[in-house]
């Protein structure tokens, strides 16, 4: 059973995952036009 508490977590977590992404992407990006 998730609480409020588990869904900010979990919402933190996605946030981190989504920055993560967009910087990989940006470097991929970067790397590419070399």
């Amino acid at each position: 059973i998730l609480v409020k508490g588990d869904m900010k977590e979990i919402k933190k977590l996605m946030d981190k995952i989504t920055a993560i992404k967009g910087v990989a992407n940006v470097k991929l990006i970067t790397a590419l036009r070399d």
